[in-house]
């Protein structure tokens, strides 16, 4: 039986992280492309599409730990989308920022293995938060995909 207490604990310092960063980096997102709900719908879209590319076949993680991994959906994206990525574009450019977030997003959720999945997430979710200029979308892409593997893996 696995502890749920590193999973809890990570995500109560991204929780710390992101809302340090909402209240006092003053990043500037990039420009809104689409409407709220709009970049919702297609965040759902692209977890469905993420999840059957990349975990249908995989099997299901213990489930005590879906809610961890829905908060993940919310406070990893500030972290990586909001933070890393808008808050290091004036410096480096959205498609440096995306290089930037995207490898720093696999390199915290792998060692080796699953390095290119971890990859193909982290550029899809900053791709969408780009492609919409909305980070619910990208906070939509996440927790969906994880609620899709938590809940829709194999058993």
């Amino acid at each position: 039986m696995t502890s749920l207490r590193p999973a809890v604990a990570l995500q109560g310092a991204y929780v710390a992280a992101a809302c340090l960063l909402l209240l006092f980096a003053g990043i500037a997102p990039p420009p809104p492309r689409v409407g709220g709900l709009v970049a919702l719908a297609a965040g759902l879209l692209l977890a469905v599409i993420l999840y059957g590319a990349l975990a249908r076949r995989a099997e299901a993680p213990d489930r005590r730990l879906l809610v961890p991994a829905l908060g993940a959906g919310a406070t990893e994206e500030i972290v990586w989308r909001w933070g890393v990525l808008a808050g290091t574009a004036p410096t480096l450019g959205w498609p440096g920022a995306l290089t930037l977030s995207t490898w720093c997003f696999a390199l915290r959720h792998t060692r080796s293995e699953g390095l290119v999945a971890y990859l193909v997430l982290g550029a899809s979710f900053g791709g969408v938060f780009l492609a919409t200029g909305r980070l619910a979308a990208a906070i939509a892409a996440h927790a969906g995909y994880n609620a899709l593997v938590f809940l829709a893996g194999r058993r």
